[in-house]
């Protein structure tokens, strides 16, 4: 990661032309002995192959929880909650551990800011501390961090986005080593009569030193993770800030109809009317179908916090959830929202019962219905015609498979040629499957709990299931028939 082609590109087109008119001459000579004519043409010859992941994949890397198995660096936890701290005193230290899954080691930093006594109007240290702040960990292995909590006055709460910054260290110069040695094979694939003075070089008459500088300038970006550190100092029997808080929805939260195994978001607001801060904590569903993101945080007097939920249904049927916000710690401050989804699989309404008649017609003679399909769920669906293999070229459908808008119809023909003098009795089954949107669950939405699997970029359509119904078809096939009466 970290390697961009085109920047690096037009830093070695700016690196030609600073070098004037005498690398010029020597250019054209190596393009002319490389069989290129032109720059474009040499640096698309040139141009690095990398592996860097998608957009897509640094999105869901970006939303993904940060204790999930598929990341490359780990965090045994992504929030602490301290409870009570005894003012100006740590607490006993928790644990926090951090696994690296990379090849090479990693560089990681804490970064905890100095905060604003309100009380007093200064700045003092954080209330919380993590050691040691900078840690080296080697490949395929794991540090223990310790986390402390010290509150710098009583009768308050205390919060904080502790930032992980982890830096690759996969070096530079190795790097560069890697990159000139295959682009020294790479020449030397394409001409055994070019001498190694001329391999020397990715552009012939530029400059290594150049060259090295361009590579240099590269820059891998911090990986960047959070952590959710919460505490108060309100000693135990003491009466902590009553929460003045107001729900936008107060009530009901209506997910968007989605199919089993897809995910859907909603988001609420938390407004905390009061002058004091609030700290709240949604309690989970063990059944993990709804999940919040933050589950916990403080929201500052006269502010607001946004909560995102997701509704991720296994089976089709309807949901209800009462979401429990507990405020301060304290079980008595609840305030409940019902979450509240629909799952639906595909439903394909057929005509006429499923069934399908045709007038007796003469062997070798087409003859056409119409029957109707109608989307009866809420979500789009598609579908398709699976036509009996032996029944090809007697039954055909136009069109052969369509997508439906939730509560759409559409009108379908359908073809009967007889081939042989015969009574007809097939079964055609057709196939229905709800339609995802997978780019919803991979950039541009708030959905952490779809980033679990950061190195698929979108979820095959094939994994989707289908619903299977049966249409009856009955004809006949028959020779005609002459009478002549007088």
């Amino acid at each position: 990661m970290g390697v961009h082609n085109k920047a690096r590109r037009d830093k070695l087109g700016d690196v030609a032309k600073l070098d004037g008119n005498d690398s010029v001459m020597g250019l054209d000579d190596e393009r002319a002995s490389m069989g290129v004519s032109s720059m474009d043409d040499l640096e698309m010859n040139q141009e690095i192959p990398i592996d860097d992941p998608t957009q897509v994949v640094l999105h869901k890397e970006m939303f993904s929880d940060v204790t999930s198995t598929q990341r490359d660096v780990i965090l045994s936890a992504d929030f602490i909650d301290f409870a009570f701290g005894q003012t100006g005193r740590f607490s006993e230290s928790k644990q926090l551990s951090v696994e690296n899954k990379f090849p090479f080691s990693i560089e990681v930093n804490w970064a905890l800011l100095n905060v604003l006594n309100k009380t007093t109007d200064q700045w003092v240290k954080n209330p919380f501390r993590i050691r040691p702040e900078r840690q080296v960990i080697e490949p395929k292995s794991s540090f223990n961090f310790n986390v402390e909590f010290g509150p710098y006055e009583p009768d308050q709460y205390f919060f904080q986005i502790a930032q992980c910054f982890i830096q690759l260290n996969n070096g530079a110069i190795s790097k560069n080593k890697r990159i000139i040695a295959q682009e020294e094979q790479r020449a030397a694939k394409m001409t055994k009569s070019m001498t190694m003075s001329k391999t020397k070089t990715l552009l012939g008459s530029i400059k290594k030193s150049k060259w090295e500088d361009a590579q240099n300038e590269e820059i891998d970006p911090s990986i960047c993770m959070n952590i959710r550190l919460v505490g108060h100092s309100f000693p135990p029997g003491s009466q902590p800030f009553i929460p003045m808080v107001k729900l936008n929805p107060n009530k009901n939260v209506v997910f968007p109809s989605c199919g089993p195994n897809e995910s859907v978001y909603q988001t609420i607001q938390i407004n905390n009317t009061s002058d004091t801060p609030v700290y709240y904590k949604i309690l989970k569903d063990s059944t993990m179908t709804f999940q919040a993101y933050p589950s916990f945080g403080l929201v500052q007097g006269k502010s607001f916090g946004i909560v995102c939920f997701e509704f991720n249904p296994k089976s089709p049927r309807n949901y209800n959830f009462g979401a429990h916000l507990v405020y301060n710690h304290n079980p008595s401050n609840v305030q409940k929202v019902n979450l509240i989804g629909h799952c639906y699989e595909p439903a394909l309404q057929i005509s006429n019962d499923q069934k399908l008649f045709f007038p007796p017609s003469y062997v070798g003679v087409s003859t056409k219905q119409q029957i109707f399909v109608k989307n009866d769920s809420r979500i789009p669906l598609e579908y398709q015609w699976k036509v009996p293999e032996k029944y090809k070229n007697e039954i055909r459908f136009n069109p052969q498979k369509a997508s439906l808008l939730p509560n759409e119809e559409c009108k379908i023909a359908a073809t009967f040629t007889a081939l042989k003098k015969k009574d007809y009795h097939i079964n055609v089954p057709i196939y229905a499957k709800n339609i995802y949107d997978h780019v919803k669950n991979s950039v541009g939405f708030f959905a952490p709990g779809s980033g679990l699997i950061s190195k698929n970029t979108t979820q095959s359509k094939t994994s989707t299931p289908f619903k299977k119904y049966v249409l009856e078809i009955v004809g006949r096939g028959s020779d005609g028939i002459i009478q002549i009466q007088p």
